[in-house]
């Protein structure tokens, strides 16, 4: 009777595994940059063109607000940033206008190093095995009839790297709509604290180095039973780890923050608001 469930589960779990490998050659650019995925599903979308026209509309509301506060400032003294030395004002300009036009090219070679760097730590570790060749030292596992428990470990494993798999497009999406808010959400620069604009870079950088410890964790998990170790034990625990990561780091930068953290981020959320609120309303 064991070897008839063991049979059944084992040969649904290597269909299931061929299936993934997919996923397995997916790699850390993958999800940065998943805007090259929608693309080749649809051809006719290109992020470079979305971003262009956000960038140029982002351009002409800051000449505007640059002229109007400058002058409320400099001219009007109805302004409460009137001590503000005028150099000081135009860098911020000038910052905000590189932002704008610089970013998206200057993420994409960001993204180009940092996969290089990312792929070097993991031939140290893995010696050149790529995520197929995980998935497929799975495969080898299963034909090997170890036992029941043995598959019932294979699919506990293969449950959590769906679901991290998942957490990966999830977090690429949000990824790639605060890519498209980034020429908006400079215009806070023009403001002497930049409130809205940290918060929005704090943000983006939470979120990258979310993912890519994810990933990370996600290839060390596979790599611990095909090692034949069989510790599988370890590697759904470094499994359960990745996937409540995003909600341990969120708390340890609250944490971070010192006393009194959740008054100090409801008054960061209201001049958050506040700031917005002044970029759109001064127009």
């Amino acid at each position: 009777m064991d070897k008839i469930i063991e049979d059944f589960f084992g040969g649904m779990v290597k269909k299931t595994l061929e299936n993934m490998t997919e996923f397995g050659q997916d790699t850390f650019s993958y999800y940065l940059n998943l805007d090259k995925a929608i693309n080749s599903v649809s051809p006719s979308f290109s992020f470079d063109t979305l971003y262009q026209y956000v960038a140029a509309l982002s351009l002409g509301i800051a000449i505007m607000l640059f002229l109007k506060k400058g002058f409320e400032i400099y001219i009007l003294w109805n302004d409460g940033d009137s001590d503000l030395d005028p150099l000081v004002f135009l860098a911020s300009f000038i910052k905000m206008t590189v932002v704008i036009v610089w970013f998206n090219s200057a993420y994409g070679y960001g993204v180009e190093i940092a996969a290089k760097l990312f792929n070097r730590l993991l031939e140290a570790i893995t010696g050149n095995v790529t995520g197929k060749d995980f998935l497929s030292g799975l495969i080898n596992l299963v034909d090997l009839n170890n036992g029941i428990l043995f598959v019932v470990f294979i699919i506990v494993l293969l449950v959590n790297s769906i679901r991290l798999v998942i957490q990966f497009f999830g977090r690429g999406i949000e990824l790639f709509i605060l890519r498209i808010g980034i020429p908006l959400a400079a215009l806070d620069m023009l403001n002497a604290d930049s409130v809205a604009w940290r918060a929005y870079i704090k943000k983006l950088t939470q979120l990258i180095l979310t993912l890519t410890l994810q990933i990370f964790l996600y290839f060390l998990s596979l790599l611990i039973p095909i090692n034949g170790l069989k510790n599988f034990i370890f590697a759904i625990a470094i499994q359960l780890t990745a996937i409540k990561l995003p909600g341990f780091l969120s708390e340890l930068l609250v944490v971070s923050a010192g006393n009194g953290g959740l008054i100090s981020k409801a008054s960061t959320g209201a001049h958050l608001v506040s700031s917005i609120k002044s970029i759109l309303g001064k127009r």
